[in-house]
């Protein structure tokens, strides 16, 4: 669960959790954990949706309980990838250990200085 007073707020956050260390690099594992505290604590789990990655959100949800999950997709994708991720979608919405869980669906679209999709 992200939460902030506005976008920038929850921006802000999302690239603090992206900082590099002393050498200059990023280091990610696949995913990304990161606890945020502003009217009280809560840890975000930042879990990608590639093919490799997919086989473990069960081991996340299994294990530990989860409240709300953001999922995320790319709009410029092919209409394939789109329909790949909506049977996703439609799996983590029937999984038992999510059923009581809130879902937010982003669909990101990149937009050039005149709001036209790019």
């Amino acid at each position: 669960l992200k939460i902030g007073s506005g976008w920038q707020d929850i921006k802000t956050d999302m690239e603090r959790m992206r900082q590099p260390n002393e050498d200059g690099k990023v280091e990610d594992p696949g995913y990304h954990y990161e606890e945020l505290n502003r009217f009280f604590s809560v840890g975000v789990w930042e879990v990608p949706g590639t093919e490799a990655m997919r086989h473990l959100w069960k081991l996340f949800y299994h294990s530990i309980k989860i409240h709300c999950v953001i999922f995320v997709v790319d709009g410029g994708e092919s209409e394939d990838r789109i329909d790949v991720a909506k049977r996703h979608l439609h799996v983590l919405m029937n999984e038992a250990e999510l059923r009581n869980s809130c879902f937010c669906v982003i669909i990101n679209q990149r937009l050039d200085d005149k709001l036209n999709p790019v």
